[in-house]
């Protein structure tokens, strides 16, 4: 009998202790969410540099709702306004865009005034063709990365690649922004085109051949991982290279 009872408090002291353990014990730390909440782009004008600041807003969800020019709160600003697979873009100067989504929050027409673009992906969920009536740009993929873009099948854009991996819509949109040449859309547009390439390029060229335009990048990041800044530096035939950088600071919550 006195055994049984010692073994009864032996186990309530065990009961006991490990809750006063649970509650004491520090609670693991939240994991942060970091989204980029403003980009500088300088680059090359007339005689010197220019720096254009582009300042983000977003949704409880995390979707981009506005971008601010030259600083924050300003009045040159385009918005972003989402509904059931919709998404209404309102540019500096008022033009209206609107993107029509799928079930996997992917565009399949975009609406700019009279035009509707269509776009259509593969079975791995990329892009491989935006386009109206006969004014179609098609993709093509390696290895999870986009490496050609053409118009008529000729080559318009060829891209090879780095060990960078895409981690952020954001970077990816001012990377891959001239991609689609429809009244830049390219640069709207990232976070709804589906799966995006793995990588970050490190060689652009346009126009392969004669008269190609090479565009080299390289890319810096912070001690956690989040890419800080990109460059890409320009060069045609004999003509003098041009040089544009990307700086993209981040909010952590």
């Amino acid at each position: 009998m006195n055994k049984s009872l010692l073994t009864l408090s032996a186990v309530c002291l065990l009961i006991v202790a490990s809750c006063s353990k649970s509650k004491n014990d520090p609670e693991p730390d939240k994991e942060q969410t970091c989204k980029v909440k403003l980009v500088e782009h300088t680059y090359t004008s007339g005689n010197g540099n220019k720096t254009d600041k582009y300042y983000y807003s977003y949704d409880g969800e995390g979707r981009i709702t506005r971008v601010d020019y030259g600083k924050e709160q300003s009045n040159e600003v385009e918005t972003f306004t989402y509904t059931a697979n919709k998404v209404t873009w309102k540019g500096v100067d008022g033009d209206v865009e609107v993107y029509n989504l799928d079930a996997n929050g992917r565009i399949t027409t975009v609406v700019q005034g009279d035009d509707i673009l269509k776009f259509k992906y593969n079975t791995d969920g990329q892009l491989i063709e935006v386009g109206t009536g006969d004014d179609i740009e098609t993709f093509t993929y390696l290895n999870g990365n986009l490496v050609t873009s053409s118009y008529d099948a000729k080559i318009w854009m060829s891209l090879s690649y780095g060990g960078n991996e895409v981690k952020n819509s954001i970077v990816y949109a001012w990377v891959f922004g001239e991609l689609l040449d429809y009244d830049e859309i390219g640069y709207r547009v990232a976070p709804f085109i589906g799966k995006l390439s793995k990588n970050l390029p490190s060689k652009i060229i346009y126009e392969p051949g004669a008269d190609q335009t090479t565009a080299n990048l390289t890319y810096t990041s912070d001690a956690s991982g989040k890419l800080t800044s990109v460059k890409m530096v320009s060069s045609s035939g004999t003509s003098d290279s041009f040089t544009s950088e990307y700086k993209f600071t981040y909010e952590c919550k």
